[in-house]
């Protein structure tokens, strides 16, 4: 026993999961250069296909908490050997399923084989950077790869394909400035009823997987709404640079908050998606891009509706500069009259009056443009006469502000309406939701479970007070009763 227990501590390679660097594959086909990124279920490598010279990505099945590395640095062991081997079955197949997907922000299978006592499939290498990696955006960017990653996942979907990982790690912007999805890992294929076909371990990311993904038995039922909720949560990321809250505290009652810098009508769009349940998210992608485009026609609109504003009022201003009598017009233009054109003048009239009087004009008393000089201050400027704006008598003025102030405070009061009538039937349906759920717990238990019926009463509760509705107030008076 204790020579056996010897012979197990030295067959493993504990101390390093990923197969070292040089490695070679398929004969020799391909060699590892790297690890690129570790899972829950497999180990991404970068390799080099040594007969094409062509740098490739490698992903190597390899659940790190049933597999162990053997001392060879290669070689796989995992104690059960009938539900490893199921796996890596359902794992070959489903890479089977990738290679036959052509999109251009797929990633492309381009390989498949067994080795080492597990199973490999080869990608095409994306040079580039994740969106995890790219850091915060601008919601304008942020849509535009949003929309080219949706259209990717309309055409897995057209094939019954969940992809269940989306987050920012596993979107690629590659040199072409181009959206492509990466790490169909955990992916999962659907018959034609919707009922999984073949699945790999069940997997999660925390703050991007619904509530439904997180349950031991997974998506069971072909949903589209379970990837959107996913893109939902990535929008949230990308733009604000925090992970949402995982989605089992959302189900609990925690409440998605806006981030400071993200639009409303941004934030209506993740909270549309993100959803505890399922029916209540857009149902598909079609769906989802009809969200989509109400985000950026709104945004449009507010764009055109600022610039109109700015035409509108130099039009105005144009309109009314026109519209000025000449003469004031004229009056304008001679407020800023030079000082040399004031001395200008001056000197004419003094050589005028010297002429004058030298040649005796037409006699009587000549007063001199000298004697007007010196009365003009030297420097100082020729006063002109000025256009004066039209004076508004000050009642009329005090009641155009009071009129003013009066229609501000009503549009400012009604969009405070609005906005707490908003809030009032969020939290309606988050309380209820949450009933929801426990109502079912409690009926299930055939009317047992004194916890649940609680919980019931406390979120029912909760509801009531945002909106007074006729089946809840009933189910509450029942409880109660009991």
């Amino acid at each position: 026993m204790k020579q056996t227990e010897e012979t197990q501590q030295t067959d493993y390679m504990d101390s390093a999961l990923d197969v070292e660097a040089g490695a070679e594959l398929c004969f020799g086909r391909y060699k590892l250069l790297k690890v690129l990124g570790q899972g829950g279920f497999g180990i991404t490598y970068m390799g080099l296909h040594t007969g094409l010279g062509k740098t490739v990505a490698i992903k190597e099945y390899f659940p790190k908490d049933v597999f162990r590395r053997m001392e060879d640095g290669t070689h796989v062991s995992y104690s059960n050997k009938s539900i490893s081997r199921k796996n890596i079955e359902r794992f070959l197949r489903e890479a089977r399923t990738m290679a036959g997907l052509r999109h251009d922000n797929i990633v492309s299978v381009t390989d498949v084989f067994e080795e080492n006592n597990t199973a490999y499939y080869v990608m095409d290498y994306v040079e580039g950077k994740s969106l995890e990696s790219r850091g915060r955006m601008s919601e304008q960017d942020t849509i535009r790869y949003i929309r080219q990653v949706a259209g990717a996942l309309k055409y897995i979907h057209s094939r019954n394909i969940l992809h269940l990982d989306i987050k920012p790690a596993n979107i690629m912007i590659d040199s072409s400035d181009r959206a492509v999805l990466i790490d169909f890992g955990i992916s999962k294929h659907y018959d034609k009823e919707g009922n999984i076909e073949s699945s790999t371990t069940t997997g999660y990311s925390a703050g991007y997987s619904p509530v439904e993904q997180m349950t031991p038995s997974g998506i069971a039922q072909f949903s589209p709404s379970t990837d959107i909720y996913a893109l939902g949560a990535t929008i949230y990321k990308i733009t604000s640079g925090t992970t949402p809250p995982v989605s089992t505290l959302l189900a609990d009652g925690e409440v998605l908050t806006k981030p400071a810098d993200m639009s409303e009508r941004l934030f209506k769009v993740v909270s549309h998606c993100m959803q505890v349940k399922r029916r209540d998210r857009p149902q598909s992608i079609d769906e989802f891009f009809v969200l989509l485009d109400s985000y950026s026609k709104s945004n449009g609109r507010e764009q055109q509706h600022t610039k109109q504003e700015h035409t509108q009022t130099l039009h105005e201003e144009t309109t009314r500069q026109q519209m000025r009598p000449a003469s004031q017009r004229s009056k304008k233009k001679k407020r800023n009259v030079p000082a040399i054109v004031v001395f200008t003048i001056l000197g004419i009239a003094l050589a005028a009056t010297l002429l004058w009087a030298l040649f005796g004009g037409y006699g009587g008393t000549t007063e001199t443009a000298t004697v007007i000089a010196a009365e003009i201050e030297p420097g100082a400027a020729l006063e002109v006469e000025t256009a004066t704006e039209e004076t508004v008598p000050v009642e009329v003025e005090k009641t155009r502000q009071e009129t003013r102030l009066q229609q501000d405070h009503s549009t400012k009061t009604d969009e405070q309406q609005a906005a707490r009538n908003m809030d009032n039937e969020a939290n309606f349906r988050k309380y209820k939701e949450l009933g929801d759920i426990y109502w079912v717990s409690y009926t299930t238990s055939r009317f047992q479970d004194e916890d649940a019926r609680l919980k019931v009463l406390q979120y029912y509760g909760e509801a009531l007070k945002y909106k007074n509705d006729s089946e809840i107030r009933r189910k509450y008076n029942t409880l109660l009763d009991n």
